[in-house]
């Protein structure tokens, strides 16, 4: 199951890169006008990979984080979905007596796939 990036957070990346390029115009010419420059195409592009890119993917046997240069940067093995718990929007991993916090926030997770998810760990259950 491929959960993606909130679509309001690659839009929201988008129009503040949008402006960050327009004000590099009234700073054109001072030192600032470089830095500006580069937050512009950073918020752009950060905002395109959100629009594009998954933030992770959860297998039957595995859940996948991806940064956001879409490299994996935490891989969990699981026995089975019932290994993750969902409390206060947070998931947390249940495996040899100890649990942690996966380091995924809500809030930044697409509305439909997170319900698609919270379902999917619950019929596991």
């Amino acid at each position: 199951m491929k959960i993606r990036y909130a679509k309001a957070l690659g839009i929201i990346s988008i129009i503040i890169g949008l402006i960050f390029l327009c004000s590099t115009l009234m700073v054109l010419g001072s030192s600032y006008g470089v830095i500006v420059f580069l937050s512009g195409v950073f918020s752009i592009y950060s905002g395109v990979v959100y629009l594009t890119k998954p933030y992770f993917f959860v297998h039957d046997n595995m859940l996948e984080v991806y940064a956001i240069t879409g490299h994996s940067i935490a891989t969990y093995n699981l026995q089975s979905l019932q290994e993750i718990e969902i409390e206060n929007n947070k998931l947390f991993l249940n495996q040899n007596g100890k649990r942690s916090k996966i380091p995924i926030s809500a809030w930044m997770v697409d509305k439909r796939d997170w319900l698609s998810l919270v379902q999917k760990i619950s019929d596991a259950s």
